[in-house]
């Protein structure tokens, strides 16, 4: 049994988070998805979907978003039954397929793809160190070959049309992301450059008490393969900025070569999450 549910009243709250909790480790998370929903969902259909079986919880859907024929939600479960409920539920709409985010993975199912996953990577301050020192000989051969330049008003163009075309971002969230870059003090961007003067790439970084979270980290097609990104990662790290800190960055897994060098200058997942098509019709 599936209940259809517009809104969540504290009794459901408290039970939902109690599975969550014990099932997921997401128990923290359902105030944050509930306000998203509050705000930003639109949709005709009802955005919360609860699996029940003798008054335990078997799964939780809650939709994002909805494209013509396309949903967006973050599902929780580890139920065959509750996917197969689902697509009898939105068998009735004209929703062909479901892009579902979980954090862990779902249940084997003919209708259900696998299509892709988001990795938090984190090397801790001491990893970073040990990183160093093993790569101290590298790092010294290639000092004047990869440079990091912070960016300046006029490497705009240069930057968002990077931002653009390889992150299919809209044109205001590029100008608002540069703009931060230029105007806030824990923001940091930068423009790769190899030999002093071909410009090969960007990255950027976000200073907190604790951690550098780098973002933005991308080496032009044309040059990647001939060790930029990994002299820009070096670079990144060995900036005294960041010498006490942890550092975080995110990876997808269709960025396989990216994935692969992170794990070999010592970074680790903390943190996934899994894209799943479950398809309706």
């Amino acid at each position: 049994m599936i209940q259809v549910l517009e809104s969540l009243n504290q009794d459901q709250i408290v039970f939902i988070k109690r599975y969550l909790k014990e099932n997921f480790h997401q128990q923290d998370e359902l105030n944050t998805y509930i306000e998203e929903v509050s705000n930003y969902y639109e949709a005709e259909l009802a955005p919360y979907y609860v699996g029940l079986e003798q008054k335990s919880i078997t799964g939780l859907l809650i939709l994002d978003d909805v494209e013509e024929e396309m949903v967006y939600g973050r599902i929780f479960t580890k139920s065959f039954n509750f996917l197969d409920e689902i697509r009898k539920i939105f068998r009735n709409t004209d929703i062909d397929s479901l892009l579902l985010e979980t954090p862990e993975e779902l249940p084997g199912h003919s209708n259900l793809h696998f299509d892709y996953a988001e990795y938090m990577m984190a090397l801790s301050a001491e990893k970073r160190k040990q990183t160093l020192s093993e790569q101290n000989e590298w790092i010294s051969n290639q000092e004047k070959r990869v440079s990091l330049v912070p960016v300046a008003k006029e490497d705009r163009d240069f930057y968002e049309s990077i931002l653009e075309i390889q992150y299919d971002m809209e044109e205001e969230e590029a100008k608002e992301r540069f703009d931060s870059l230029i105007d806030e003090d824990a923001m940091h961007g930068f423009i790769i450059y190899a030999d002093c003067k071909d410009r090969v790439g960007i990255g950027s970084c976000y200073e907190g008490e604790s951690f550098i979270t780098l973002f933005d980290l991308t080496i032009l097609p044309e040059y990647q393969g001939l060790g930029y990104g990994k002299g820009m990662i070096l670079r990144l790290l060995s900036d005294s900025l960041g010498k006490n800190k942890k550092h975080l960055l995110q990876v997808t897994s269709s960025n396989l070569p990216a994935f692969q060098l992170y794990q070999k200058l010592g970074f680790e997942i903390i943190e996934q999450q899994l894209f799943y098509d479950l398809e309706i019709s």
